[in-house]
């Protein structure tokens, strides 16, 4: 069966789309998937895509996934929520610096660190914090202390 963009008219086989779209995907390349017609810059839209991998509920997954990163990274108002293992983004408020993401998790959205009230995000850096981060960093360097 054929499957035509709805912008640019080119039809190619289930087959073909099917292939490309899973390479694609598994390799995380999103932004380049467009229409299969040499040198056509059309891109499928969500409906489509997901209409082609309807037997690959994984494939399917994956994308979803992977178009949400690439939202939130190309969004400036949206960051991933730093609670490990979360997979929900915290959202910008313009009315205050802390956010919360949908599982509830409350961050500074400017440092990422738990809210630290009226306190400016680089006064609440402590040498702890430092120092546990370079030991998770595998810095190298001795870090002195003036």
């Amino acid at each position: 069966m054929l499957n035509t963009l709805k912008n640019c008219f080119h039809s190619f086989c289930d087959e073909c789309w099917y292939d490309f779209l899973s390479i694609k995907i598994k390799e995380n390349k999103l932004t380049s998937i467009k229409c299969l017609e040499y040198d056509c810059k059309e891109k499928p839209d969500d409906e489509f895509i997901i209409n082609l991998l309807n037997s690959n509920q994984e494939l399917i997954e994956k994308y979803k996934k992977f178009k949400l990163e690439l939202e939130i990274i190309n969004d400036p108002n949206k960051k991933f929520c730093p609670f490990p293992n979360c997979n929900s983004f915290l959202i910008k408020n313009e009315n205050e610096i802390n956010s919360k993401c949908e599982n509830g998790h409350e961050y500074c959205f400017k440092c990422l660190n738990k809210p630290h009230g009226k306190k400016e995000c680089d006064q609440i850096i402590d040498v702890q914090n430092i120092k546990e981060y370079a030991k998770n960093t595998f810095i190298k360097q001795e870090i002195k202390l003036i």
